[in-house]
């Protein structure tokens, strides 16, 4: 569902307005506090960009500050301190980072020991940039967190992963303490009034399984507020699918990305 893979630097003045709402939750039981997940959105008052950037990571909870990871890796992809290659010259800052931060919390000796071993979380990227008069987009992942682009109500683009079954256990993820994880990239073209979804996990397995179902899960999620109550809140469509059994309790984190002409 991709087209060939192509490594497109930040050119070109982007005058496409694009607006963008992040919605997230942690697990069932849990406090804000214990949420892992991670995401960036860029500032929107700028009137002119080279590029539209937005990531999503998904922290693992059996590792150490796993949260601080992911929010250190969507902020440089974000910023753009980190580029599509994500190789060591770009991780190993973020690694530092990571190692002094956790470094400066008074630990007990098995939480410092838990430390040593390291974070480990996915990350999603994806730019939305003109080149020329095209509008293209590209998106680069390590690990399970999904992007999934729509448009005039049909499925036209899924990455990394395009079936349920895709989702396991033990997925690729980025380690701060070395390597540099299977990175797989991804581009294409895209058009005003397009909509793109950025998902971490949990809610990504859930929106490819409603459509191998031969559901329309983006139908919840057009018209969906950040609200923490109602019937169009994203808190009660993540309680509802919870409770039914469509969803596994994982931290939950949506990025909607639409065009504003």
């Amino acid at each position: 569902m991709c087209e060939p893979q192509e490594d497109y630097s930040d050119r070109g003045l982007f005058l496409v307005r694009v607006e963008q709402q992040a919605f997230c939750l942690p697990k069932a039981g849990n406090s804000a506090d214990d949420y892992e997940d991670a995401f960036y959105t860029p500032v929107t008052s700028l009137p002119r960009h080279r590029s539209h950037r937005f990531a999503i990571a998904d922290g693992a909870t059996e590792t150490s500050y796993s949260g601080l990871w992911a929010e250190l890796l969507v902020n440089a992809y974000g910023e753009g301190k980190i580029d599509d290659r994500l190789d060591a010259k770009d991780l190993d800052p973020l690694r530092q980072q990571w190692k002094a931060q956790v470094g400066g919390r008074p630990l007990a000796w098995y939480a410092e020991e838990k430390a040593r071993l390291g974070a480990y979380s996915s990350l999603l990227g994806l730019r939305l940039f003109k080149d020329g008069p095209l509008l293209k987009w590209f998106a680069v992942a390590v690990g399970d967190s999904c992007v999934f682009q729509l448009r005039a109500g049909r499925l036209v683009t899924a990455f990394p992963l395009t079936h349920s079954a895709d989702f396991t256990s033990r997925p690729a993820l980025l380690s701060s303490n070395c390597g540099e994880g299977p990175l797989v990239r991804c581009s294409g073209r895209w058009k005003e009034r397009d909509i793109f979804f950025l998902m971490t996990d949990a809610l990504g397995c859930w929106f490819l399984r409603s459509i191998e179902s031969e559901a329309r899960p983006w139908e919840a999620l057009l018209d969906l507020r950040a609200d923490e109550t109602g019937p169009r809140s994203f808190a009660q469509l993540v309680h509802d699918l919870r409770a039914t059994g469509q969803l596994r309790n994982d931290d939950v984190t949506l990025l909607r990305i639409r065009s504003k002409g």
